[in-house]
């Protein structure tokens, strides 16, 4: 048997209904219950299901079956929470002249219909659904019992869209961060997932199955200068419309827990319930850890309607259509102690698909997710202008990083903007390295990314940051060559005639792939003038003369001296393509030049090279190689460098981002020291 609730205790629903006029048979209001409160001396770790539910706590999974799941309900009730007081629910003012305005998940439908999608029209995140051909019977038949997230509440801020010189400009910016069970829709007569009875009747089939979700609200409103903004906690059965829950606050920077689950018929086997059992109760728990007081709900099922909970979601949603409303900055949430137990089988973020959003309406949005381990998700949200990828990309001085290492790019646009500089510092990235591998008894010729093939698992994480930083207008380039060689001699179509075209059509393909800007080419061993000459030619008939082309030189090639690239002289190279080569990544270290001071960059500028077309190359790290010059004396060598030529300075490259210095464990800081020393 279910366990009751007293409708009355605090902030009890059915006493308020006649006041608010909402007693109609569809009133989702109608199916809430509040719990009673716990008796003096409750003890919630010793408590059984039916007492923990009947108070409103969720119940403590079996600490043999999920030792970790337990662990994490142990934490939160081994210092048990507090009922907030006076705390109700209420539906969702839909004025939007008001603060709270439109309903946090406008549109759920939404994110049934486009669960799974590389590319959502309006949200991004994580979610788990068991495919009707999956080989194990345990997912093919699995109901959640229950699903679980924590994370900080994000201030919700205008976002860079709506930025202009005097502030911010009148805008209503809306976003929702949720967990959510079920999901798969069926509908025999309607697309909305409703029958239809006569010409003026709708009522929901039977056999719909719906969503079943909980989450915080946050929405910011600049009007005439003035800025407000709110967060709010609110819950819904699809679809039904959302509740908000009021007098239970929750702020920005607290810690909040959500869990919601579904009864099973027999509550001592909430773990396993199965398939075939309709479920048609269930309950919401909402933790604000940060003053240690909680609310839940038991909601019963819509009008015809069971939870069929065959998916998992963590979600970052803003309003759909995108066009009413704009995504606010967020910054980076970090969504933690992701799980669900189905079936007496617990699983995580491991078998997530993850879905980004890349642009919505006439602004670029960004809600880009990436898995931190498999139980950790991080989204970061910002809307900004689609001119801004224009801007930043012809930023001079350049600010260029090569990665050759699997530290995470995205902080390099994510970090500035959420620690209020309003703009990231680098300009360009360039991947590191492509390499060409030959099988010589059959000639097959392939690429590698370093030591692996570029669409590798190891590198799934590495494409997903290269996606987030051209949204922010970071330029990203491939790196063909460098030390290791073999690239360029099967490139040089005067010495290799056979082997130009496979060699440049499998690195033609990942540029094509993975939507690369550009390419870098670092030319270390021998090539021919017309070789060169040649690919460059190429590479602007197949990419069009918007495809970035640059190439790194040693330093000392550039004036004269020696020169790394066999059978290429650059001065002549300037001559011939120079108006198809972007600029020069300069290698200022390894012996062939020095940063140190300022001499080795204007001997290349007196050497008729244009300093615009000019990017000094240094390290980051001495563990990156010889000749690594400290930050102080660097930041002052390029001081007087922009002194000299203004912003006609072509700016600065660094190897490797991985470690780069002063924070080898932030490396994205050495990109933002270099924007402040240049401006």
């Amino acid at each position: 048997m279910l366990p009751s609730y007293d409708s009355g205790a605090v902030g009890g629903i059915r006493s308020s209904m006649s006041a608010l006029g909402l007693e109609d048979d569809h009133n989702p209001l109608k199916d809430i219950e509040l719990p009673r409160q716990p008796p003096p001396g409750f003890d919630h770790l010793s408590s059984t299901h039916d007492e923990l539910l009947k108070h409103g706590f969720p119940p403590a999974p079996d600490p043999e079956a999920f030792p970790d799941q337990y662990r994490h309900w142990e934490r939160i009730f081994s210092s048990p929470p507090v009922l907030a007081s006076g705390a109700s629910v209420k539906l969702i003012d839909q004025d939007p002249q008001t603060v709270h305005g439109l309903a946090p998940l406008t549109t759920p439908q939404g994110v049934l219909e486009t669960a799974g999608t590389e590319h959502p029209s309006s949200w991004s995140g994580a979610i788990i659904k068991n495919a009707d051909n999956d080989g194990d019977l345990r997912r093919k038949k699995a109901t959640f019992g229950m699903v679980s997230a924590s994370w900080t509440v994000a201030r919700p801020y205008p976002p860079s869209s709506s930025r202009k010189d005097s502030g911010w400009a009148n805008g209503d910016f809306q976003a929702s961060t949720w967990v959510g069970m079920g999901g798969s829709t069926s509908s025999p007569t309607s697309s909305h997932g409703f029958e239809t009875h006569g010409p003026s009747r709708r009522l929901p089939p039977r056999d719909l199955s719906s969503l079943l979700c909980a989450g915080i609200a946050q929405r910011c409103i600049v009007k005439d200068g003035a800025m407000d903004y709110v967060t709010y906690p609110w819950f819904a059965w699809h679809p039904s419309s959302p509740v908000e829950i009021s007098g239970f606050a929750v702020n920005p920077g607290d810690l909040v827990s959500v869990f919601i689950g579904g009864f099973s018929l027999d509550i001592n086997n909430y773990w396993f319930s199965s398939d075939t059992q309709r479920i048609t109760t269930a309950f919401v728990f909402f933790n604000n850890r940060s003053n240690c007081t909680y609310f839940s709900a038991r909601v019963n099922a819509p009008y015809g309607i069971s939870l069929k909970a065959d998916m998992a979601k963590w979600i970052v949603q803003c309003p759909s259509p995108p066009q009413q409303t704009t995504t606010p900055f967020l910054g980076t949430n970090f969504i933690h102690d992701c799980w669900f137990i189905s079936n007496g089988v617990k699983q995580d973020l491991g078998d997530a698909v993850l879905s980004n959003v890349v642009t919505s309406g006439g602004n670029a949005t960004l809600l880009q997710a990436s898995r931190e381990n498999n139980s950790v998700l991080r989204i970061y949200s910002e809307s900004r202008p689609d001119d801004i990828q224009i801007k930043t990309s012809q930023k001079i001085p350049r600010v260029v990083i090569y990665h050759q290492s699997d530290a995470p790019l995205s902080p390099l646009v994510y970090v500035p903007l959420a620690t209020g500089r309003g703009s990231h510092a680098a300009t360009h990235v360039n991947i590191a390295t492509l390499h060409l591998n030959e099988d010589t008894s059959t000639g097959k010729i392939w690429v590698t990314l370093n030591d692996a093939r570029p669409d590798d698992d190891y590198f799934a994480p590495l494409w997903k940051d290269v996606k987030t930083l051209q949204a922010y207008g970071v330029k990203v380039l491939a790196m063909l060559g460098g030390e290791a060689g073999g690239v360029f001699s099967r490139l040089d179509n005067a010495t290799n005639p056979d082997k130009f075209e496979k060699s440049y059509g499998v690195i033609k393909n990942v540029i094509d792939t993975y939507h690369l800007d550009g390419v870098d080419l670092d030319i270390e061993e021998s090539m021919t003038q017309s070789g060169i000459n040649t690919l460059i030619d190429r590479i602007v008939d197949d990419f069009g003369k918007n495809f970035i082309i640059t190439l790194a030189p040693v330093a000392s090639a550039l004036r004269g001296g020696d020169n790394l690239s066999k059978g290429v002289d650059y001065v002549t190279l300037e001559k011939e393509k120079g108006s198809k080569i972007a600029w020069y990544n300069a290698q200022f270290y390894s012996g062939f030049g020095t940063m140190e001071y300022t001499d080795d960059y204007v001997k290349i500028i007196n050497n008729k090279f244009e300093a615009r077309r000019v990017v000094a190359g240094v390290l980051t790290n001495k563990i990156h190689g010889g000749g690594y010059i400290e930050l102080d004396t660097l930041k002052k060598t390029l001081k007087k460098l922009k002194e000299t030529y203004g912003n006609e300075f072509g700016g600065v490259a660094g190897w490797d981002y991985q470690k780069s210095l002063p924070d080898e464990m932030s490396p994205w800081k050495w990109a933002q020291v270099m924007r402040d020393t240049l401006g």
